[in-house]
């Protein structure tokens, strides 16, 4: 059964016509966007359906794939074979070595057993 999450992040919140990446750790929703001048990441916690305060950090050109893990996100790059790594703490970007496949858009995943 679906059913809507509320309160939604409107416009007047955060300016987010791009939405770069939607993933999941423990129970709330990190949220990744932005606009023409600044990426902002926020997240939603599903347990006090309220949102977390939305931080801008530098632009950045991210592909909407991955996965979180230990509070870090991994994302494709623009670039072919880029992983990018951002720290939902500092909102720092670490690119990754380049993966040992040719790729053109891939998808980053984490198992756990």
């Amino acid at each position: 059964c679906w059913c809507e999450l509320l309160p939604t992040l409107t416009r007047s919140s955060a300016d987010l016509p791009i939405l770069h990446f939607l993933g999941a750790a423990n129970s709330q929703l990190i949220v990744i966007g932005g606009n023409n001048s600044e990426t902002m990441v926020t997240s939603f916690c599903v347990d006090s359906q309220k949102w977390g305060r939305i931080r801008a950090m530098e632009k950045t050109t991210l592909i909407g794939q991955g996965t979180v893990l230990h509070n870090e996100v991994y994302m494709s790059g623009m670039k072919d074979n880029s992983v990018i790594k951002l720290n939902l703490h500092s909102l720092s970007l670490c690119p990754l070595p380049s993966l040992p496949v040719r790729t053109c858009y891939e998808s980053l995943f984490h198992l756990y057993f």
